[in-house]
């Protein structure tokens, strides 16, 4: 077969490091919902509003770094906290702009965004893709080495269904997480526009996905 889905390309090398992209966006995912399993179980919600931001300097191991940190009011419990630090920073905050924070009811200047929650969760998804093409082309390769060797026009026939194959489970394993992700920036993290535009990405993935699986379904029955 002439042309090839690029996916079918990688080789060996670029499989591992597929696999490991994504071995370590799960360990990271995994952290972070580690640390969000942490957090106080009596909690509150509030809007904040941005009321400045500063800089933090601290020690670690002999060098000096230095931490962006967000500073907000609110009101919690009818009492109105101000200048209370957030231990986050969005490049495309500003200065009077309105953020969904969570909030420790046993003690209110304990706070976190609403999304913090979910981040753990949009990474473990960043994951998937990159696992699963790591795992399938691993696999796919592992299996090529222990076949027995065949004729030409076996191969050939072989090869055309792993390309047909990959040509469906790629785009859909990397659509899905791509299209949730999407929803969780437009909704969520309140960026409809970049939001809705990976949205549009993730679902061509997955139609492009489905119409190769349903030629893979017609090519089979015709067998």
């Amino acid at each position: 077969m002439k042309h090839r889905f690029f996916i079918s390309r990688i080789g060996m090398r670029g499989s591992v490091g597929f696999l490991i992209i994504g071995i370590a966006l799960l360990t990271f995912g995994g952290i972070l919902q580690y640390y969000v399993s942490k957090m106080p179980d009596n909690t509150g919600q509030a809007t904040a509003t941005i009321t400045g931001f500063e800089n933090v300097r601290k020690m670690k191991d002999s060098s000096i770094t230095t931490t962006t940190v967000t500073l907000v009011s609110y009101e919690a419990d009818g009492v109105t906290y101000d200048a209370v630090t957030l231990g986050q920073y969005e490049a495309s905050w500003h200065e009077g702009d309105s953020v969904e924070i969570c909030y420790s009811k046993d003690n209110p200047e304990v706070i976190w965004t609403k999304t913090m929650q979910y981040r753990g969760i949009i990474t473990i998804l960043v994951s998937v893709p990159f696992l699963t093409i790591g795992l399938y082309k691993i696999v796919q390769f592992w299996r090529n080495k222990d076949d027995p060797e065949t004729e030409d026009e076996d191969m050939e026939e072989e090869e055309e269904e792993k390309y047909r194959i990959s040509s469906f489970i790629i785009p859909l394993t990397a659509g899905i997480p791509i299209a949730l992700i999407g929803l969780f920036v437009s909704y969520i993290e309140k960026h409809p526009y970049l939001g809705q535009t990976v949205v549009v990405l993730g679902c061509s993935a997955i139609i492009a996905g489905l119409i190769s699986f349903i030629q893979f379904i017609r090519t089979k029955v015709r067998h």
